[in-house]
Parts: C-alpha cells; sequence; structure tokens
C-alpha cells in the first residue's frame, strides 16, 4: 500500500497543500502559488508536471545565497530569486532536464518558479518588488 502511494506521489508531480496569493508593485497578483517550505517539497519541486500551471514559491526561514537545477524536470521554467526586503533580483531561465546549477548570486529568502516567459507577461522583471502575501496556515507569512 505504501509503495503504491509513493508511485502515486511520483506520477502526480508537486505535493502541497499550502498555497500563497502574491502581490507585486505593478499591481499584479499572483493568486493560488503552490509553496515548498519543507526540503521534501523543495527537493521535489514542479519535477514530474507537464505544466507550471501557478509556478511554486519556495520559502526559507533565513536569508543565504540559493542554487536551483532542473534534475526530472520536463518543462521550462525560470527562477526569480527574492530578497528578505521583497526584491526580486535575478530571474534566469533554466533548461529541462539539466544538473546545471542556477545560482542566486546574493542571498534570498524566496525563490519563484514560472513557465519561462511568466514573468514578462506579467510584467515583472529584476527591480519588481514582492509587496504582500497572504498565505494559508502551512505557507508561511
Amino acid at each position: 500500500m505504501i509503495a503504491r502511494l509513493v508511485v502515486l506521489m511520483a506520477l502526480c508531480g508537486p505535493v502541497t497543500a499550502a498555497t500563497c496569493d502574491l502581490q507585486f508593485d505593478n499591481g499584479v497578483i499572483l493568486n493560488d502559488v503552490p509553496v515548498a517550505a519543507t526540503v521534501e517539497e523543495q527537493a521535489r519541486g514542479l519535477s514530474g508536471v507537464d505544466s507550471a500551471g501557478q509556478g511554486m514559491l519556495f520559502t526559507w526561514p533565513d536569508s543565504q545565497p540559493r542554487h536551483v537545477w532542473m534534475k526530472d524536470t520536463r518543462i521550462l521554467l525560470s527562477a526569480g530569486f527574492i530578497a528578505d526586503d521583497g526584491e526580486l533580483f535575478r530571474i534566469v531561465d533554466m533548461e529541462p532536464m539539466t544538473m546545471a546549477m542556477h545560482f542566486s548570486g546574493r542571498p534570498a529568502t524566496d525563490m519563484l518558479e514560472l513557465a519561462t516567459g511568466d514573468f514578462e507577461r506579467h510584467g515583472l522583471s529584476v527591480g519588481s518588488n514582492l509587496v504582500r502575501r497572504s498565505c494559508d496556515d502551512s505557507g508561511g507569512s
């Protein structure tokens, strides 16, 4: 039974109950963004899915330099690194199914993964600011 559940979870992609609504200084609000707050959720990320959907917010309790990769991730994604003051300070485009490391370059408390092109589509660029987040109980605030 447990083995079946593990296989089912692997086939279904990211498993996270927490979501956040993210508001940026240009007025854009991204609703119901899944949150990866635990080591397990962050390791899984958006691997195993065929669509980025609402993307995913990776969040950490402290501000440190971060790095990510695209192992087992089949879709084109961009990662936006966010400082503890809300500044979106770096956006990197990432290629699927690679182990190439993508570094924040400076300390970050959050990283937002969106489908490649979605940052631009939402008018978000380096220097944009996350001004408000509204999360359910397990999504950090």
